[in-house]
């Protein structure tokens, strides 16, 4: 069982699951509880800050032309008191306006299998080690297509890992 949550720091979430013997009419119900179970959480701010800008903007949704090469910058730093180790960030490209051959990057690596971009700590020496505060940037260029014309769009998701050694 895996997932994520959304919320704002120190908010406490609970989750709650249920085992027992699916009902035969709907198997997705319960018949019969076996055993129940919960636990309090409480959201912590996450121990990598990271800003994606296009073009310069922060902005959810940027607007981009088909007929020139958009920048796309990933600023990190590390918010905890200690340092983070072997860090690795990951950008994953979708979209029916994405262009596979226009996609451009320093220190980082595309793979056209799953369009992605990785950048870790052996491509970017600036990932090995994260001190508290410092601020590091990746970034990439890509132009999209101009051949779509229902509703062309380029999507990317962030993530960001590394290793805490102090807790």
């Amino acid at each position: 069982l895996t997932g994520s949550v959304t919320g704002k720091e120190s908010e406490e979430v609970t989750f709650a699951a249920s085992v027992g013997v699916a009902n035969e009419r709907s198997p997705y119900d319960i018949a019969s509880v076996l055993a129940v179970s919960s636990a309090l959480v409480t959201l912590e701010r996450p121990f990598l800050d990271v800003e994606v800008s296009v073009n310069g903007s922060t902005d959810e949704a940027v607007v981009i032309s088909a007929r020139s090469q958009s920048q796309v910058t990933v600023d990190f730093s590390n918010a905890l008191d200690g340092t983070v180790y072997d860090g690795a960030i990951r950008v994953t490209l979708g979209g029916n306006a994405l262009d596979e051959t226009s996609i451009r990057t320093e220190h980082g690596h595309y793979d056209s299998s799953n369009n992605t971009l990785t950048w870790d700590y052996n491509s970017f020496d600036e990932l090995e080690e994260l001190i508290p505060g410092a601020r590091h940037r990746v970034s990439f260029s890509l132009s999209p297509r101009s051949d779509v014309r229902e509703s062309p769009s380029v999507t990317l998701a962030v993530s960001i890992e590394g290793k805490r050694v102090n807790e």
